[in-house]
């Protein structure tokens, strides 16, 4: 599993819990900033779990992180028949072009584009959202998606870079066998050394 932002961390315009007016209650996402339909991208291997409209959140594209509970929700997105204004569907179909609940997703695969559909957009963004509902992360409690993202991220680092620290063994002394002291140099020399000793 890999982590990685859906859009550089930088677009941020407003962080989870900001209350900065015409806010009247704490944001309970990330807003990412960003031209009509970029390319938005699975923060991790998920499955879609959800795709649906509501009149706030406009398009929305739910994905349940593999191995985890966590479900991080896309909203806003902009709509393949209708574009940036899309009022919802009422014949059975979704925003999403190439993609439908049950789907598999790899990490930094896109699984939307940005837009600015649902009545409480002001304009072109990514709204992510964090959380551990079945279906998707905007009912239930959420958590700061941007700040859990860089966790997992400077996590899967440290852990890249940290090598595993091997047992040390106790090799085995080599010794080498000691030559032989005054070993004849020639064959000849040796010769000499056999008869001497048959000779005595």
């Amino acid at each position: 599993m890999t982590w990685r932002h859906p859009l550089e961390p930088v677009r941020i315009t407003s962080h989870y819990g900001d209350d900065s007016p015409p806010r009247t209650s704490p944001h309970r996402g990330s807003d990412y900033l960003g031209p009509l339909k970029e390319l938005v991208r699975a923060v991790n291997d998920a499955e879609v779990v959800d795709i649906y409209y509501t009149s706030c959140l406009g398009w929305v594209c739910a994905l349940k992180i593999d191995g985890s509970d966590w479900v991080v929700s896309y909203a806003h997105l902009n709509c393949h028949q209708h574009g940036r204004d899309c009022p919802g569907h009422n014949d059975g179909t979704t925003c999403m072009k190439n993609l439908k609940v049950g789907d598999k997703v790899k990490s930094g695969q896109p699984v939307g584009r940005q837009g600015n559909s649902g009545t409480c957009s002001r304009g072109d963004h990514l709204h992510l959202v964090l959380g551990k509902a079945k279906r998707s992360a905007v009912s239930g409690k959420t958590w700061d998606a941007h700040k859990y993202i860089q966790k997992q991220i400077d996590r899967e680092k440290k852990e890249a870079t940290e090598s595993p620290v091997k047992d040390e063994q106790t090799k085995p002394e080599v010794t080498t066998p000691e030559k032989p002291k005054d070993l004849p140099k020639s064959v000849s020399e040796a010769l000499k050394v056999i008869l001497a000793w048959f000779g005595k």
